[in-house]
């Protein structure tokens, strides 16, 4: 082996005993890849996926025969493949909060939630910015507190605060602060 001419004669000498017992020990795997689960596709939307399928197929041989009545078989399936999309994305809106009543024991429902992809997501809620920050400010500073409402910020009687309560205002503040 050493006294071979050929490096590549060398190194194949070297390599297949190893990969001899490498392949033994940690064979190669051929696994599939499919699609990840829907688990909120119900048996009822499976069949009206097969039926929706099924009009597809029925439109486009109707299309390559030039049937009259191939705007009647894309009718059908335009239907049902809005039906079908609509019950898909209901159901998928719906399963998280299906899992939570479903579901007693708290491990179990995070368990499952985890397994959708739900925890550490921040569902970011758009704020309806109806009022802006001058109104808010005015709305607030003119609210007029009645005598039930013992609410008192500032002592009335001290000179230096008496125009404050007219006066409010917002302003940044940092981490610390809070």
């Amino acid at each position: 082996m050493f006294n071979s001419p050929s490096i590549e004669y060398q190194l194949q000498f070297l390599n297949d005993p190893f990969m001899k017992i490498l392949n033994k020990h940690t064979p190669l795997l051929t696994r599939r890849v499919s699609h990840p689960r829907c688990p909120w596709i119900t048996e009822q939307i499976r069949s009206l996926m097969s039926a929706r399928d099924a009009a597809y197929r029925r439109y486009i041989r109707a299309r390559k025969r030039n049937n009259e009545n191939m705007q009647n078989h894309f009718e059908i399936f335009r239907v049902l493949r809005n039906k079908c999309t609509q019950l898909v994305r209901i159901s998928k809106q719906n399963f998280p909060m299906q899992i939570i009543e479903n579901t007693t024991n708290q491990r179990e429902m995070w368990h499952k939630l985890n397994l959708l992809g739900i925890k550490g997501k921040r569902i970011k809620q758009q704020i309806n910015n109806k009022f802006t920050p001058d109104e808010l400010k005015s709305h607030f500073a003119n609210i007029k507190l009645t005598n039930s409402v013992k609410f008192n910020l500032f002592d009335t009687n001290n000179p230096n605060h008496q125009n404050t309560l007219n006066k409010f205002s917002f302003e940044s503040i940092d981490y610390e602060t809070v």
